[in-house]
């Protein structure tokens, strides 16, 4: 294998200006000195030269070790290239009749970790180097992809943390539908598509990349603040006092109780209620030297003790923390805003483009079956730019997801915003993607007070829309929505047509109230 090292920046290899009143002995004199001198740094130093940088490429990931991995042969003899964490070239060569790999001699980088690339005919897929052998397989592709989109710098970044991103990335990845894929690129969609692995992509990338080593306070964060959040409506003065300090403020059911107040509530809560889970995952941690934002998802049950009517539902929860004398305390607890996230999204060009963003309204399980058909809403997640707000339903049910893809049942997908919360406001847009006779379409239905005072409705057909078995994409134009404002309600519904034309509620969502980013309200 030939390996070919691309050069670096050159170092000092002599020193200049010697004095010429010392005599030719005092120089030799010097010079077996300075000799010593870098032969015993040699020797306490050991070896100078770089990393050795081996793996394989290969479609599978998972819990084998990478060499049990078949080989992808796409990428056999395949060009490689070793980038620094700034797509600085460092080395190049090529992969084996394997698709396996070994370049020696690699420049170290400060952080500990580099990037390699493996391309052949259009075909690229990229792995992280951290100090061990490389895997470069779909999922390590998606994260040096990650790394080297950071407009933050990719300097922010650790070996460890990595490897710690790597080891959550696999779990999440494990239940994607990547077996059968026979190309990178198959591969690629179908892991973006699996929500669980989009989501932690996104979370964690965000979660590191803010400056410094964070992983030990993350751990210390999520180690901490966990039980206090499950055990929430337990609490009793001497364990809120641990986690808490008196202008501490809490959101409970909308409102925002200080340290008293809140235990008076959360005793009057557990009186009225039996709480039969508080699950809690934290979605993502941003820390800021000595204060840390943290993000968590709550998924709780209850039971009403006077009726036995059982309570089931998701939330979003944001926590502001202050390190004090080595400890994180707990300043604010609140629910997390649905802000759109800032992005442009494309029907056809892939659920890529919806990493990063967390899901304004998390959904239920999958309905009852009325006739026959059950149907679910797992989650539904909003982006805008300055001409489009865009939305994606991802749905589960087997029926539903089967209705999809055969094209059996006509559907619609719906996503309604609203001035009320109600939804009996003048001001409305009504979202539609569906499938009719498999083929799909799209539909957007505006109803506002005219300038004249009258209501008015206005039909639009855009074309920024796709069906998919798993998930359902639509878009409104910004001027569609304008007479909305910067704050509204959105819900979130499934419909089948009935033979009479009528539509059948399959899922009905509990609106969720949106805010637009001051930098994104239009004009």
């Amino acid at each position: 294998m030939r390996i070919r090292k691309i050069p670096g920046a050159s170092l000092l290899n002599g020193i200049a200006g010697t004095d010429h009143k010392f005599g030719r002995r005092h120089v030799m004199r010097i010079r077996y000195f300075l000799m010593a001198l870098v032969i015993a740094g040699v020797m306490i130093a050991g070896p100078t030269q770089g990393a050795v940088v081996k793996g394989l490429v290969t479609l599978q990931y998972g819990q084998k070790q990478a060499g049990a991995h078949a080989p992808y042969q796409d990428l056999a003899n395949a060009h490689i290239a070793v980038l620094s964490p700034t797509r600085e070239p460092l080395a190049e060569g090529k992969t084996d009749a394997q698709a396996e790999f070994v370049i020696k001699d690699v420049s170290a980088q400060e952080g500990g970790w580099l990037v390699v690339s493996v391309s052949s005919n259009g075909i690229t897929m990229r792995g992280v180097y951290t100090g061990k052998p490389v895997a470069v397989d779909p999922v390590m592709s998606a994260l040096a992809e990650a790394l080297l989109g950071q407009q933050t710098g990719t300097g922010n970044f650790t070996a460890e943390e990595i490897e710690h991103i790597s080891a959550r990335l696999y779990e999440a990845a494990s239940g994607a539908q990547t077996s059968g894929a026979a190309t990178a690129a198959q591969a690629a969609v179908a892991l973006m598509e699996h929500e669980p692995f989009r989501l932690a992509l996104g979370d964690l990338i965000h979660t590191f990349s803010s400056p410094g080593d964070n992983l030990d306070a993350v751990k210390q964060i999520m180690e901490t603040f966990a039980p206090f959040i499950r055990n929430f409506s337990k609490l009793d003065a001497a364990t809120l006092a641990a986690f808490v300090s008196p202008e501490t403020q809490i959101e409970f059911e909308g409102e925002l109780y200080q340290k008293d107040e809140l235990l008076k509530r959360i005793q009057e809560f557990a009186r009225l209620y039996d709480v039969k889970e508080w699950g809690v995952e934290f979605s993502r941690i941003e820390i800021r030297e000595t204060t840390a934002v943290a993000e968590t998802v709550e998924k709780v049950r209850f039971v009403q003790k006077s009726s036995n009517g059982e309570v089931n539902d998701t939330l979003n929860f944001i926590h502001d923390l202050e390190l004090r004398e080595g400890k994180w305390v707990l300043l604010k607890r609140y629910e997390k805003k649905c802000v759109p996230a800032a992005a442009t999204i494309f029907a056809g060009a892939g659920s890529a483009q919806w990493a990063g963003a967390r899901p304004c309204m998390l959904g239920s399980n999958p309905s009852q079956p009325q006739q026959g058909f059950s149907a679910g809403v797992r989650s539904v997640y909003f982006a805008m730019d300055d001409h489009e707000f865009y939305w994606r339903m991802e749905i589960q049910g087997d029926q539903l997801q089967t209705a999809v893809q055969d094209g059996s049942t006509p559907l619609m997908f719906m996503i309604t915003l609203t001035e009320t919360f109600e939804g009996d406001g003048e001001e409305k847009v009504i979202s539609v993607t569906g499938i009719k006779k498999g083929i799909p379409y799209a539909v957007n239905q505006v109803r506002r007070k005219a300038p004249d005072g009258f209501p008015e409705q206005l039909v639009y057909l855009p074309e920024n829309f796709i069906v998919t078995r798993n998930f359902v994409q639509g878009a409104i134009s910004r001027d569609e929505m304008k007479s909305l404002g910067s704050e509204f309600f959105a819900n979130a519904r499934i419909l089948r047509e009935t033979p009479n034309g009528e539509g059948q509620i399959l899922v009905q969502g509990s609106p969720v109230k949106v805010w637009i980013e001051p930098a994104l309200e239009k004009n």
